[in-house]
């Protein structure tokens, strides 16, 4: 067993209290572990809130889209349409629409014309691929892959990339 002489006592607890007295370095270590977490709460806030808003552009898209195809394709044209066609469109406008909130290039446009309510309950299109004729549901379904700036996005989505769908029916006119 070792006894500390007087002179080891006098030296040691008055360095003990010294670094418990010394608060400059406390904060720098209090703002390393924190500061990560604090962006990773704001990335995640912002993530949310433009995803919240890319729901309602897109939303909006769709809607335009078919109101664009209702009243600006003549009747007799509007089964004649191709998805090509209505693709072509719907990137058209939401190069303006979205005021560069949403990229053409993530955006994918699926097109089912249904016969009768029924048919569109059954999901079995009864037209090929297109705007259909009059009196025929439209389905427009949209799709968006929406890169997110959450640091840590590959842990929670595997392409890092956040998708929306959004999916509106219409009846075309007669």
């Amino acid at each position: 067993m070792r006894v500390y002489s007087s002179n080891y006592r006098s030296t040691f607890p008055p360095l003990l209290t010294r670094l418990k007295r010394e608060a400059r370095a406390s904060l720098a270590v209090e703002m390393a572990i924190l500061l990560p977490l604090i962006f990773a709460l704001i990335f995640a806030v912002i993530d949310v809130s433009r995803l919240l808003l890319t729901r309602s552009l897109l939303d909006q898209l769709a809607q335009n889209l078919a109101d664009d195809l209702r009243r600006d394709v003549p009747h007799g044209l509007r089964a004649a349409l191709t998805p090509a066609d209505v693709e072509a469109r719907l990137v058209a406008m939401a190069s303006v629409f979205g005021s560069g909130m949403i990229r053409e290039e993530g955006l994918t446009l699926t097109l089912a014309a249904y016969e009768d309510i029924a048919a569109l309950m059954t999901a079995s299109p009864g037209a090929p691929p297109g705007v259909g004729a009059p009196g025929m549901l439209v389905g427009y379904r949209l799709d968006y892959d929406m890169p997110l700036l959450t640091p840590f996005a590959d842990y929670l989505y595997p392409s890092g990339a956040a998708q929306e769908t959004v999916y509106l029916v219409v009846k075309n006119g007669a």
